[in-house]
């Protein structure tokens, strides 16, 4: 059995300074668990951990990648502390318990409340932990209105509440809710603004940055926290730390380098909701001299000024349509590439580009596409595809006479090998009623028996290598009747649907120096009939 530990810490947890549900002390309490139970005992344990993150969704990393596992049919059993370390949505828990969990035959264990879904049958229990799970949805949401009210009022009066300043500062140790100027930090913000200064993009300061080896904001996080990060990698990963441009756009857009604290910019939709929506600007918080400055004004705003005069108007994701939206890939680095809608007053230009190549300052982010040429390359392709070779109608009359030809001369030596085969059966027969009425001599019967197994045993491998022609003969006419029925569906084709994409093309892989392959459905390629 594979057992599965999950722990999970949130905000609510360190403002009710609640010491019992430490990461650590999860841990100690589901081992001590293990360690009294006869049938987890000894089996191989993993542990994926949450921390920081609140009960009242399920998008949290750690989970994710637990019932990721799960899919994968690599846990047999997971074990909490209690439910509300899982969710604290009664609904969700619900429907996991009654649902997801027994569906997939996963064994779950809540230590502090006592369930073990082996021993759960139904009935009082059941009603007790929807109960349970009821209170921990009503609970978690007042605490997260009680945070949110005291987290408004503390900001106004100047105290930050938060985990970890801006990049730049580090937190006062004589007064936590203060910062102090992080010179190692410090040195590289001021680095950042002069490079747009001098009118470098953020691709170029990025890879600059790289390359003179800044420390990035999450390794001189790490550095100041000594917290370890290694849970939230794969497994044998080394973190490389790269600076990229999502980083440099809030470094150079933060007011806080002024010297004043800003919150309250974004509000979450609902409580327990992880997405959030912006909030307008004459609603932020805004508490002028805070702390100490990085950056001046006057430098702050002519970087402002500099940045709006490169923008024009993005969109991406929904507002694109195209039919091969997601089947293009980077020949570099193997992600998806991005489809944008640039928005000048002028024009709109449509476009692909490696997205994590900009945002890791790789190599293939100045791979640059048009969006409309690669469409018509890619219909240019297919229809070329489906143009190869003779004539629909004479493909199918050959198909035909081939496949009837190739089934008569398969039969033929089928029933051939099976007729040899029952001869040979039936000399062994013979021979052993010759032998029992003494008119053979044992050492000549087994002599002959010898041969005769031989020869059967032969005809035996003739026999199975002709079954396994047949059924690759078979598999190989399913597949040229599956692209007769594609070719025929979409002859003629003179634009890209969604439909002809999913019959036709795998995968669209772009280079650079307009390097385009285009990786066709095995059954979408037209068949080749000898």
């Amino acid at each position: 059995m594979r057992v599965a530990k999950y722990l999970r810490l949130s905000n609510e947890d360190l403002f009710n300074k609640d010491e019992s549900s430490s990461i650590v002390n999860q841990r100690l309490l589901i081992d001590s668990y293990i360690q009294r139970s006869e049938e987890l005992v000894g089996c191989k344990t993993d542990e994926f951990i949450d921390d920081g993150f609140t009960g009242t969704n399920m998008e949290r990393p750690g989970i994710t990648s637990l019932l990721n596992e799960v899919k994968s049919g690599n846990i047999d059993c997971i074990i909490v502390k209690d439910f509300s370390r899982f969710t604290r949505d009664y609904l969700e828990l619900g429907r996991y318990l009654e649902k997801i969990f027994p569906f997939m035959n996963i064994r779950f264990i809540s230590v502090n409340d006592d369930y073990d879904s082996k021993d759960t049958v139904g009935g009082l229990g059941e009603i007790d932990n929807s109960f349970k799970a009821l209170l921990n949805d009503f609970y978690s949401k007042d605490v997260s209105e009680k945070i949110l009210s005291n987290y408004r009022v503390q900001t106004k009066m100047g105290n930050a509440i938060l985990w970890a300043p801006p990049y730049g500062y580090m937190k006062d140790p004589d007064n936590k809710h203060k910062f102090l100027i992080d010179e190692v930090a410090a040195k590289t913000v001021r680095k950042i603004y002069q490079l747009v200064l001098e009118d470098l993009s953020l691709h170029k300061i990025a890879r600059k940055l790289s390359e003179d080896g800044d420390t990035t904001p999450a390794e001189r996080k790490k550095m100041l926290t000594n917290m370890d990060y290694s849970h939230m990698h794969k497994k044998g990963e080394t973190k490389k730390y790269r600076w990229n441009i999502s980083t440099l756009s809030r470094i150079t857009t933060n007011r806080e380098y002024l010297g004043c604290l800003v919150k309250g910019m974004t509000t979450r939709k609902e409580v327990g909701s992880r997405k959030r929506s912006y909030v307008d600007e004459k609603d932020w918080i805004i508490v002028e001299d805070h702390h100490e400055p990085i950056i001046t004004e006057e430098v702050f705003d002519r970087v402002q000024e500099i940045k709006k005069t490169r923008q024009g108007t993005y969109s991406k994701g929904k507002a694109i349509e195209s039919a091969i939206k997601g089947l293009v890939t980077c020949k570099y680095c193997g992600h998806i590439m991005q489809f944008l809608k640039l928005s000048k007053p002028t024009k709109e230009y449509y476009y692909v580009n490696c997205r994590w190549g900009r945002l890791h300052s790789l190599d293939c982010k100045e791979i640059n596409y048009n969006m409309k040429e690669i469409e018509d390359l890619v219909l240019k392709s297919i229809q070329l595809q489906f143009n190869l070779g003779v004539e629909q109608t004479k493909i199918q009359s050959t198909y035909k006479d081939v496949a009837r030809e190739n089934n008569a001369l398969r039969n033929d030596k089928l029933n051939k090998l099976s007729r040899d085969q029952e001869q040979i059966k039936k000399l062994k027969r013979g021979d052993y009623e010759k032998y029992k009425f003494n008119k053979l001599s044992k050492e000549e019967y087994f002599k002959r028996k010898k041969l005769l197994d031989k020869q059967l045993e032969e005809l035996s491998i003739k026999i199975k290598d002709v079954e396994d022609e047949d059924i690759e003969l078979s598999n190989s006419q399913n597949a040229i009747r599956k692209g007769m029925f594609i070719h025929e569906k979409h002859i003629g084709v003179n634009r890209l649907t969604d439909e002809l994409i999913n019959d036709t093309i795998e995968e669209i892989i772009l280079g650079d120096n307009k390097e385009i392959e285009i990786k066709f459905k095995t059954s979408a390629q037209l068949p080749e009939i000898n």
